[in-house]
């Protein structure tokens, strides 16, 4: 739930300073995001059922570390279901309605299609820093197999 409230708190202000500096996108990048975030999101995932533990003689270590990667996993297939759902509205949006959908709150006009974009690009640096994360969690496991070789 957590996950979900920061990425539409994080899209709503990024389409406000977008709407702020009249920013103009094309419909297509769209597609174009969400591509890349499918590619994310698979080589992601790769990587996290590519983890080998077999290792690590040590139970609480062996647990930690299940229990972080276990964490990541359940991460990135949360913010790819958001992500996936942000596209489909997108398109049903488009393809039913076709020109752009302004909401205005106060005296702010606010873009959905703008809205629903950002939730993607949001995704996309959401995969690309835990990327780094996974080979953070690489290292750490490399160095705990290191340190238990090196004590037996």
């Amino acid at each position: 739930m957590r996950r979900i409230f920061v990425t539409i708190v994080i899209s709503v202000v990024g389409s406000a300073v977008i709407a702020f500096f009249n920013i103009s996108y094309s419909n297509r990048i769209a597609e174009v995001f969400y591509t890349i975030c499918g590619i994310l999101f698979s080589v992601g995932m790769s990587q996290i059922m590519a983890f080998d533990f077999s290792k690590v003689a040590d139970d609480d270590n062996y647990l930690n570390l299940t229990l972080a990667l276990s964490s990541v996993r359940s991460s990135f297939i949360i913010q790819f279901i958001i992500a996936s759902m942000a596209f489909l509205v997108f398109q049903v949006l488009k393809s039913n309605n076709g020109s752009d959908l302004i909401v205005s709150v106060l005296k702010w006009q606010f873009n959905v299609y703008v809205f629903l974009n950002f939730i993607i690009v949001y995704s996309l640096f959401f995969f690309i820093y835990n990327f780094h994360k996974l080979v953070q969690q690489k290292l750490k496991i490399d160095i705990i197999i290191h340190n238990e070789e090196q004590e037996s």
